[in-house]
C-alpha cells in the first residue's frame, strides 16, 4: 500500500479558534504566523518521508484570514516540499478547476512536474467554498459546487469538465484548439503574424491564430497520475472513470465504497479502459493515532471538536468520515481489513499542521509510520 499525507495547515491553533477571534487581529494578517506554520509543515513532511510516506498533498483554499486550512497555493507548497525531500511525491487534492484558468493550471503543473523530477501527482475538484469560488470565478460566472442539481451547480460541473478536457489536451497535444460553451482556445479573430510561428506552419491561418501550444509538457508522459476527492455523486464518479482519474473517498460505508468501485469499473469499461486491481478508488482517513489509546482519544476529541466547529457547519457541512484512532496497531488492523475487503492500495491521511500540539502532530506521523507503513507500505 502507498500512503499520502493530506496536510491541513493552520495559522491559528485550535485553542485560539475555540476561544474566539472577536477583538483579536486576524491570524492571516500576520506574516510571522505564516512563517511558523511553514516551518512546522516542512518539519512534518521531512519526517513523513523518513517514516515511509509515499507522498504529500494539499487542498486549495483562498482568503482564509481566520487561519483555518491555509492552503493558498498547493503547487508552490509542492515545489517547496520537493526541495526538502528526495523520494516523496507532491500533489493537490485538489485544484478547483471551475474557477481557475485551465491553461495556467496546465502550465503550472507541468512546470512542477519538471521541477520535482517527475515526483508530481495532480488532483482536481469542483470547490465547495463560496467565498473564494465566487470571487475567483466571477470572470466565468461560476460559484461553489452545491450538489443540488441547481442551474448554478450544473454550471460548476460543466466548467469542471471543460477545464479538465482543456488541461488534458494541453498536456498531450503539440498544438490544439478547443471550442466549449465557456472557454474558446484560442478566442476568435486574434491576429498573429509572428515569423517563427509562420515558418513553423502551425497555429495560424491567414494571419489569424487558430491553435496554441502549452509549454512545457509534463515530464511524466502522458501526464502525472490524476486524482479527485469524492463524496457521494455517482455522476462525478462516472465522469472521472471515463477520464482515468482515481477517486479519493473519506466515506466510511464499505458497501457504498464497493458499489462505487463497481460503478467506476463499469463506466471505465464502457469507454475501453481497464481498471487494474486496487485501482480507481483510494480511501481517506483522519490521522489520529498516538502511542497509547488514551492519548489518541484525547487527541481525537480535540480534532472532533474543531471539525464540528470549522467543517460540519455552514457553508460546508462536511461529514466527518473515517477516523484512524487508537495506536498504530489499531490503525493497522483497520487498514488490513480495508485491503482485504476493498483491495485498497492507496490511502490519504488528513493531518493538521500547526493546529494542535506540535509534538502530538509529529507523534501521529511517527506512530503510523512505525506501526502501519513499516508493515503495509510498498
Amino acid at each position: 500500500m502507498r500512503f499520502y499525507l493530506l496536510q491541513i495547515p493552520y495559522m491559528a491553533s485550535a485553542d485560539e479558534l475555540r476561544r474566539g477571534l472577536a477583538g483579536q487581529p486576524l491570524p492571516g494578517a500576520d506574516p510571522e504566523r505564516f512563517s511558523t506554520m511553514l516551518e512546522r509543515m516542512t518539519a512534518q513532511v521531512v519526517h513523513a518521508e523518513e517514516v515511509g510516506f509515499s507522498g504529500v498533498c494539499w487542498t486549495e483554499q483562498h482568503f482564509q484570514a481566520e487561519g483555518v486550512e491555509v492552503n493558498t497555493n498547493p503547487v508552490l507548497y509542492g515545489a517547496h516540499m520537493a526541495a526538502h525531500t528526495t523520494t516523496m511525491t507532491v500533489g493537490q487534492l485538489g485544484i478547483p478547476l471551475p474557477c481557475r484558468n485551465p491553461l495556467q493550471v496546465a502550465e503550472d503543473l507541468a512546470v512542477l512536474d519538471h521541477m520535482t523530477g517527475g515526483r508530481t501527482f495532480c488532483g482536481f475538484s469542483r470547490s465547495n467554498t463560496p467565498r473564494y469560488a465566487s470571487v475567483l470565478g466571477q470572470h466565468v460566472g461560476v460559484g461553489a459546487a452545491t450538489s443540488d442539481k441547481s442551474a448554478a451547480d450544473e454550471r460548476n460541473r460543466a466548467l469542471l469538465k471543460e477545464c479538465f478536457q482543456i488541461i488534458r489536451r494541453a498536456w498531450t497535444e503539440d498544438c490544439f484548439s478547443y471550442d466549449g460553451d465557456v472557454w474558446k482556445v484560442p478566442p476568435a479573430d486574434v491576429p498573429w503574424q509572428f515569423p517563427p510561428t509562420l515558418d513553423s506552419g502551425r497555429g495560424t491561418r491567414d494571419g489569424v491564430l487558430t491553435e496554441i501550444s502549452v509549454v512545457p509538457k509534463p515530464k511524466q508522459r502522458p501526464h502525472p497520475p490524476l486524482y479527485s476527492p469524492f463524496a457521494f455523486s455517482m455522476t462525478t464518479a462516472r465522469f472521472w472513470a471515463q477520464e482515468g482519474v482515481s477517486l479519493v473517498s473519506f466515506v466510511e460505508d464499505e458497501e457504498f465504497l464497493k458499489t462505487t468501485k463497481q460503478v467506476y469499473a463499469e463506466e471505465a469499461a464502457s469507454v475501453g479502459r481497464l481498471v487494474p486491481a486496487g485501482g480507481g478508488l483510494a480511501v481517506g482517513g483522519h490521522l489520529l493515532v498516538q502511542p497509547t489509546r488514551s492519548a489518541s482519544e484525547a487527541y481525537a476529541e480535540r480534532f472532533r471538536d474543531l471539525f464540528a466547529y470549522a467543517y460540519d457547519v455552514t457553508p460546508y457541512h462536511v461529514p466527518l468520515g473515517r477516523q484512524l484512532t487508537g495506536t498504530g496497531d489499531d490503525a493497522l488492523r483497520q487498514l488490513e481489513h480495508l485491503q482485504e475487503e476493498l483491495g485498497v492500495e492507496e490511502v490519504f491521511l488528513w493531518h493538521h499542521a500547526n493546529c494542535f500540539d506540535p509534538g502530538a502532530e509529529l507523534e501521529a506521523i511517527t506512530e503510523f509510520g512505525e506501526k502501519v507503513i513499516a508493515k503495509l507500505g510498498d
